[in-house]
């Protein structure tokens, strides 16, 4: 297996969930729309949206969000060879009561 190749593949779906496909005419999981990966689609979305519980025992787009910054927070330790899992609240991280205070 070619590291390179696997390296650049990861970095276009990277690019592709964040900030939307860079070619829109072909996409590996996204719309083919302008802003159409999490950063755009998360562009216009109000504070009071983001914190609205979609249903009991739901989460809100901000637990969502706060949810993937904890997963990408653990993939950077991991990368840095630290032991990712060490602290971490899974559970907790679906909320955003700790930027509220």
């Amino acid at each position: 297996m070619n590291m390179t190749n696997v390296v650049q593949a990861l970095l276009v779906l990277c690019e592709e969930a964040f900030a939307g496909p860079s070619d829109p005419r072909g996409t590996w999981f996204t719309s083919n729309e302008q802003d159409s990966g999490f950063l755009g689609t998360v562009k216009y979305i109000s504070a009071a949206e983001a914190s609205r519980y979609v249903g009991a025992g739901g989460s809100t787009i901000a637990g969502h969000t706060n949810h993937l910054r904890f997963a990408l927070n653990l993939a950077n330790r991991a990368c840095r060879g630290e032991n990712a899992h060490a602290g971490a609240d899974w559970k907790e991280s679906w909320h955003m009561s700790q930027f509220l205070s």
